[in-house]
Parts: C-alpha cells; structure tokens; sequence
C-alpha cells in the first residue's frame, strides 16, 4: 500500500470474512496494512464481503440466502445452480468470468447499454448489493475528492 500512497488518494481493500465477524476482519487489516501507511490525504475503503467474495455471485445468479450462509453453503448453492457444470475449486477460479456472464446477461448488450444515458446507474442496478454499495461510496468519494484514475 506504501507504493500506492503517491499515486492515488483512494485504495479499496477487498477482503473475504470466511466466516469471521466482518468488524474483527477490518480491524485486523486496518492494523497489519492500513495503520502503517502515512498519508493524510488517503481514504482507504476496507470492504469485508461476508461470508465470502463468491456470494456476490450468488445474488447475480438470484439464489435466496446468499449472505446468511457460511462460504462453503453459498459455493455449494452455486455449484448445484450450474447442475454439477464446475466443482468447487473450479468454480472459485472462474469466479471473475461467471460474474461477468451473469452480469452481461442482466444488462443484455452491454457495450451498447453502457453508451447511454444513465448507463451507469443501470449497471449499479444491477451489480449484487455489497458490490452496488461499495461502488457508489467509491463513486461518491471521488466526485468529492476528484480521484487520480
């Protein structure tokens, strides 16, 4: 994070909870990485996803009780939704692409939906909750603060 200090005003830290109260994660990244780094004019967003990255996926794809699960539950929901397609581990590496895909699907053309008015808006619309949130306070944070991209 030093690196990024004379770089940029803003650094998002995403982390997974794996079960851990959210509170405790970001106060123990806070501590090891955070807490280290001078720079009064930095913000720093540490978003825990709870229980874990992959349940964003999970409310993409509409399945019910993404949040309230352990990681484990919310990756077996998936893998049974793709009817056994991809296994655990598979499915964790191709979680990147799955998400794209099911986002695409929910936006249609997106190039094209990107193009128009409000584009943006739609695809906050759309983005499972954590994520929809965690860029709106990104979005806000640099109108403000007129962010280095």
């Amino acid at each position: 994070m030093r690196e990024a200090v004379g770089d940029y005003n803003l650094i998002v830290v995403l982390v997974d909870s794996e079960g851990v109260d959210p509170s405790v994660v970001r106060e123990r990244v806070f501590e090891e990485h955070v807490g280290r780094v001078d720079g009064s004019s930095l913000w720093v967003k540490i978003f825990v996803t709870h229980p874990c990255l992959e349940a964003w996926l999970c409310e993409a794809m509409g399945i019910a009780g993404c949040y309230s699960g352990t990681c484990s539950e919310v990756v077996d929901a998936i893998v049974s939704r793709y009817e056994g397609k991809y296994e655990k581990e598979a499915l964790k590496r191709m979680l990147p692409a799955l998400m794209v895909r099911e986002l695409s699907r929910k936006l249609g053309d997106y190039p094209e939906a990107m193009r128009s008015e409000g584009s943006k808006d739609e695809l906050v619309r759309v983005l499972p909750s954590q994520l929809g949130e965690l860029v709106r306070e990104v979005n806000a944070h640099c109108v403000e603060q007129q962010c280095k991209s």
